[in-house]
């Protein structure tokens, strides 16, 4: 039609293109480079106080974490540790301090062990007695060290994905073999914990594996000690702060994301329609409504009070906890304490999409809301300073609350870690 649009018939034509674009179904309003804000906000009697498009699915990002959050502590609990068990296989020579055999690691899906986790383990095997490997480091498919980025660079074989935990592993164990990331890690760990870089714990592994670990059951292996994670509560804060994408790896103790979309389709009836999940991260097409997202935020803070917690022990608080708030700088200021939210973006998938979600304080009251940006890839800033505009709007109409004191702890992988000793030594 643009083709055949001529002179005097141009603007006609553009006219016409325009309302097309406008008319078009479950498309947000434009407003120049970006579009109108979709958002709905509720108070908890489930009044609806503002709304815009609450109806239309969008592609939610990392608020997506929400829903798998939602889904570990109903399905584990709060308090639910994951545990890594650490055993060999070979003779123990305790004069020189050398298993001539193999180190075994079978983890059972601890999503957020790390190079200060790995530091306690050889720390547990110096105590032991034991200071070299003379054989091989074995891992099985649900140990993990370090991150890995989610879906989208996670290695899909598990043979190499496996011997690569390993090697990481073999070097976290070994202080010769850190490098100056890891070093300015341990530095910082040793501090927190009051440990002497004089006496720092060494494991040397003389080589890794081919083979995936499959079971520490057999007769001739020999258990040393288990290593359990932080509490669930404490690790899915530690993900939802820095919104994290590696939290799909609770999907191995889960389920897959087409599972949680299935479970929350049961759990919420009717009010599920049209929503889909791809991902337990926010990465790839995954679909909610704003309406559904408040929903899922109302039915995690209710969770959390069941279980004994609250929902702050879950998600960021505004000016407490580090993380993707910092992204919204002035609710960080205006907000310290008062508000509770997940942030979620998306710089290409479905054209971009930016969001903001969470329960705000007010002298109004509580207000449980989200905000967000469709189509907005090339200007998630504005597309930020948009949302955050929006909130403080928000706030102005219900009433500042006073500013509340941060009470949420450091957000650590070997915060609250406990190893459950096994081996008997001559001293134990």
């Amino acid at each position: 039609m643009y083709t055949r649009c001529k002179h005097s018939y141009l603007i006609v034509c553009l006219s016409i293109l325009v309302s097309i674009s406008a008319c078009s179904e479950k498309t947000a309003i434009s407003t120049g480079t970006l579009k109108a804000p979709v958002f709905y906000v509720e108070d908890p009697n489930g009044t609806i106080l503002e709304s815009s498009q609450e109806n239309v699915l969008i592609n939610p990002a990392s608020v997506v974490k929400v829903a798998t959050s939602l889904w570990a502590i109903t399905q584990l609990g709060p308090e639910h540790r994951f545990e890594t068990k650490v055993a060999y296989r070979g003779y123990f020579n305790t004069t020189e301090h050398i298993i001539v055999g193999d180190l075994l690691v079978l983890g059972f899906g601890d999503p957020d062990f790390h190079i200060e986790n790995a530091y306690l383990l050889a720390r547990e095997l110096n105590r032991i007695g034991i200071k070299e490997i003379h054989g091989k480091l074995l891992v099985n498919s649900k140990f993990w060290i370090g991150w890995e980025g989610g879906s989208e660079r996670r290695e899909k074989d598990a043979l190499l994905r496996a011997k690569k935990m390993a090697v990481r592993l073999q070097n976290s164990l070994n202080p010769k073999l850190w490098k100056k990331g890891d070093l300015r890690s341990i530095r910082k760990f040793e501090k927190r914990r009051g440990f002497t870089a004089n006496n720092r714990p060494s494991i040397v592994v003389v080589g890794v594996a081919d083979t995936i670990l499959t079971s520490s059951s057999d007769s001739d292996i020999q258990p040393l000690f288990t290593h359990k994670s932080n509490s669930l509560e404490s690790i899915l804060k530690r993900f939802n702060s820095f919104s994290n994408n590696d939290i799909e790896r609770l999907g191995d103790t889960l389920g897959t994301a087409t599972e949680l979309s299935t479970w929350l389709h049961k759990r919420w009836g009717e009010f599920a329609k049209g929503v889909s999940l791809e991902t337990l991260s926010g990465l790839g097409s995954n679909r909610l409504s704003a309406q559904q997202i408040v929903h899922m935020l109302n039915d995690l803070e209710h969770t959390c009070i069941n279980s004994g917690i609250n929902i702050a022990d879950i998600l960021p608080v505004a000016g407490c906890d580090p993380g993707t708030v910092k992204d919204y700088p002035q609710l960080r200021k205006l907000l310290r304490g008062n508000m509770i939210a997940k942030t979620g973006t998306l710089w290409e998938t479905d054209g971009g999409v930016s969001v903001l979600a969470g329960i705000l304080q007010t002298k109004g009251g509580q207000r449980t809301f989200c905000v967000a940006t469709v189509d907005s890839g090339e200007h998630i800033p504005k597309a930020r300073a948009q949302q955050e505009q929006w909130t403080i709007d928000l706030l102005r109409k219900n009433g500042a609350a006073p500013s509340r004191k941060c009470d949420t702890p450091p957000l650590y992988s070997d915060g609250d870690v406990v190893i459950i000793k096994e081996y008997k030594t001559s001293s134990s």
